[in-house]
């Protein structure tokens, strides 16, 4: 009898060590991946305000011709910043993991924990709407879909009249549908 009871204290303590480690393990990934998103965001907002007073500086530098002396046959040639800052900041990787972004076909639906959801673009009025074509406010509609997703629409040849986009703060994927008819 006083067998049943130590090895009973034994599988507790085992079973209780497991469980606790297991969500301790769990809450700290949690955590982790939080305050990793958080430092991901403040890097992508850094990095397009830099992007931003690059593409200033580039408008504002006038490149001038230097004086003519003596049958100098010096020009100015434009400055080359080299292919680093030849591709567009939406595409890199870094910005891969950003909060909201669109996403190709392929890569929809692809996380079972996301819900899914079709909202509806009218070009002509700009509106965009729930599925049962109530229109959304635009700060909402932001912090759902991003600032630039309206404009990836013919990008896909599969699909030239829907824009995918992936929104990991609200753990949800929207299928835009581009409408030509009034909602």
């Amino acid at each position: 009898m006083k067998h049943k009871w130590i090895f009973a204290f034994i599988g507790g303590l085992a079973l209780g060590g497991s469980v606790g480690t297991y969500a301790g393990a769990k809450m700290m990934y949690k955590r982790s991946h939080e305050a990793m998103v958080k430092v991901e965001e403040e890097l992508n907002n850094l990095l397009f305000s830099l992007k931003e007073a690059e593409k200033k500086e580039e408008e504002e530098a006038v490149v001038e011709e230097p004086e003519e002396e003596f049958g100098s046959e010096l020009k100015a040639f434009p400055v080359d910043l080299g292919p680093a800052y030849a591709v567009p900041v939406e595409h890199t990787p870094a910005f891969k993991s950003s909060i909201v972004y669109t996403i190709p076909f392929d890569d929809f639906e692809t996380e079972p924990d996301f819900e899914s959801e079709v909202l509806f673009y009218y070009p002509e009025s700009g509106d965009v709407t729930d599925d049962q074509h109530v229109p959304i406010a635009k700060a909402k509609l932001t912090e759902m879909i991003g600032r630039d997703a309206l404009t990836h629409f013919d990008e896909y040849e599969e699909d030239p009249d829907c824009v995918r986009v992936k929104n990991d703060t609200m753990k949800t994927y929207f299928e835009i549908l581009r409408y030509y008819t009034s909602p």
